[in-house]
């Protein structure tokens, strides 16, 4: 339903260009219109679905299934602002796929203190990007990567934890370097 130039593999995971993945990367993306069509901002199929088995198919880790069950509590109560979270749903609401490259494709320099959503920096900030190599090499089965989904789950998905992760290591350098 998606295709994004981010990947957050640290390195190539595996010997084709690019993989499916469950989850989609929404810097440097593009999408079709037959897939938009699903997209609801309200996602107002969220209450029949937050308890399903469904849910475990897609998200099959409990922890990491607890959290998005949270996340869209918190969406549909209007305590979030955003936009991705939605498609996501819409993507696994339709047992949809994104394609992720297996090397960045694009820098996102949008962090700061102006920026809408990504205010607070973050080391998936400004990711050098690479060119992907030629020709390409397509994975052998049309399903979700697992392994690079739980990996992405892991060290790109988990917002809060890295955002207090920054800022403790902020606050510890500037205890060491003499400040308040």
């Amino acid at each position: 339903m998606s295709i994004g130039g981010t990947s957050f593999h640290a390195s190539p995971a595996s010997v084709a260009s690019y993989c499916f993945s469950r989850y989609p990367h929404v810097w440097g993306w593009a999408t079709w219109r037959r897939a938009w069509r699903r997209y609801d901002v309200n996602i107002n199929r969220w209450p029949q679905v937050r308890n399903a088995e469904e849910l475990r198919n897609v998200i099959p880790w409990p922890r990491d299934r607890r959290r998005w069950t949270s996340i869209l509590d918190r969406l549909q109560r209007g305590e979030i602002d955003t936009w991705d979270y939605q498609w996501a749903f819409a993507i696994w609401l339709h047992g949809g796929l994104s394609i992720v490259p297996e090397v960045n494709l694009v820098s996102n320099i949008g962090f700061g203190d102006d920026a809408t959503h990504t205010t607070v920096f973050s080391d998936l900030a400004a990711r050098p990007a690479a060119a992907l190599p030629f020709p390409m090499r397509h994975p052998s089965m049309l399903q979700a990567d697992l392994l690079a989904d739980r990996f992405t789950q892991r060290h790109a998905l988990r917002p809060q934890w890295r955002a207090r992760l920054v800022k403790a290591v902020q606050i510890a350098l500037r205890q060491l370097r003499g400040g308040h």
